[in-house]
């Protein structure tokens, strides 16, 4: 049996077998565990002389642990127990130590002092006890950037220990940015219970409804979405892509969102600058994607079925017809999008609309040899001599590949492309 004594006072801190600790090191990280004690202020000695870390334990022996102050060469590793061990962990008895021995100065690794650096992790692992602690020690931008963490990290209690700390000291110029940040954030991840704490900590952030909603349609979060409608939020608010947030829940696959926005009457007919409509981007229209250079591009969108019914029932318009003139139908049928296409037939969409090329959608879902969306047109009346500017698709089909087993018409070569041939 290993014991370990107090060095001043002779208390017994710990009696255990060697085989359950090994070396040195691991005996000091269970004296912390159990005692708060941290590694770097820990010394244990044997027969007046301070044991290395790797030192394998062997019974039976008496250690004494003495408690050392914190010297300057000592301050890297208690800054980086501060940040690493007590603020991750939420171990208060060890970051009170550390404290106490005078931890300071800045940290190494992030330029920025000890103590803020500390606040911050502590935050965003929603240890509110330690941020507490270390709150004294921080300047005012630091609990801002450990509120925008705790909000971004949906840590509701600590978010609202550090907002009643903020708003119990006189405001500054730079306050909003942090209240904004913080907010966008929790939105943006759907942190519900952050959001009521920040609303209700701060009446001033009701200005940036609008742009929580935008960002909580377009991840998916139709909670945040009912209480940012609730607390005011415009229902139709255009976002700096030119999408609403209808239009960014279709064109992402979050029906639950698109659900919330409906019912409560959000514009279906708006389009972006491409002509495209929540029902044409939920249908597979290639939608707008900003890159992190601000650049704006295409990306192919794969088309959400339960998206397209939820607004096909609240009325959207099925022939609405893009920059490039598709509907929805042409733009599901170019998609395979074959459940999609089947919902808009069934709702009587057209299924003679030409797009600007003189196509229709069973020209364009023939030609990329899609044949259960053709099955499908051709059962709703799609007829290939509507197909007038182009090569007729009649004739074209007749003098394609063979046909795979079942289906009534051969797939040909795939060629189609945006501009005409």
């Amino acid at each position: 049996m290993l014991r370990v004594f107090a060095c001043v006072s002779g208390q017994e801190l710990l009696a255990v077998s060697t085989e359950k600790l090994g070396d040195v090191k691991t005996l000091k990280s269970r004296l912390r565990e159990l005692h708060g004690f941290p590694l770097c202020l820990q010394r244990l000695v044997k027969d007046g002389q301070v044991l290395d870390d790797s030192l394998q334990l062997e019974e039976p022996w008496d250690l004494q642990l003495l408690l050392a102050s914190l010297t300057p060469e000592k301050q890297v590793e208690a800054r980086s127990e501060l940040r690493d061990f007590a603020a991750s962990t939420g171990n208060v008895d060890v970051a009170q130590f550390l404290l106490n021995a005078g931890v300071c100065e800045m940290d190494t690794d992030t330029e920025m002092p000890a103590i803020t650096v500390s606040l911050i992790r502590a935050a965003e692992c929603g240890h509110t006890a330690v941020a507490m602690l270390l709150l004294d020690g921080a300047d005012r931008d630091a609990k801002h950037e450990a509120l925008v963490a705790a909000c971004k990290n949906g840590h509701a209690e600590t978010a609202q220990r550090l907002l009643e700390a903020i708003n119990c000291e006189e405001s500054d110029p730079s306050e909003m940015y942090f209240m904004s940040e913080a907010f966008l954030c929790a939105a943006h991840r759907g942190h519900l219970e952050a959001m009521q704490v920040l609303l209700e900590g701060r009446a001033d952030l009701a200005d940036h409804c609008d742009a929580g909603l935008l960002g909580a349609s377009s991840h998916g979060h139709g909670e945040v979405v009912k209480l940012l409608l609730g607390r005011g939020a415009c229902k139709d608010v255009l976002g700096q892509s030119g999408l609403t947030g209808l239009m960014s829940a279709a064109a992402n696959g979050h029906p639950a969102v698109v659900r919330v926005l409906v019912d409560v009457g959000a514009d279906t007919s708006v389009q972006d600058s491409y002509g495209c409509t929540a029902l044409l981007l939920a249908s597979g229209a290639s939608k707008t994607v900003k890159l992190s250079n601000g650049r704006a591009v295409l990306v192919t969108n794969p088309g959400h079925t339960e998206s397209v019914r939820l607004l096909l029932e609240a009325g959207a318009d099925k022939d609405k017809r893009d920059g490039q003139g598709r509907t929805a139908l042409i733009e599901a049928s170019l998609g395979n999008h074959a459940e999609i296409a089947q919902l808009l037939l069934e709702a009587r969409a057209d299924v003679h609309a030409l797009d600007n090329f003189g196509r229709t959608a069973l020209h364009c879902a023939s030609s990329c040899g899609y044949m259960a969306i053709v099955d499908s047109l051709l059962e709703a009346g799609g007829t290939a001599e509507k197909n007038s500017g182009r090569a007729d698709c009649q004739d074209w089909l007749a003098s394609s590949l063979p046909s795979p087993t079942g289906s009534k018409y051969p797939v040909e070569r795939p060629h189609m492309g945006l501009s005409e041939n």
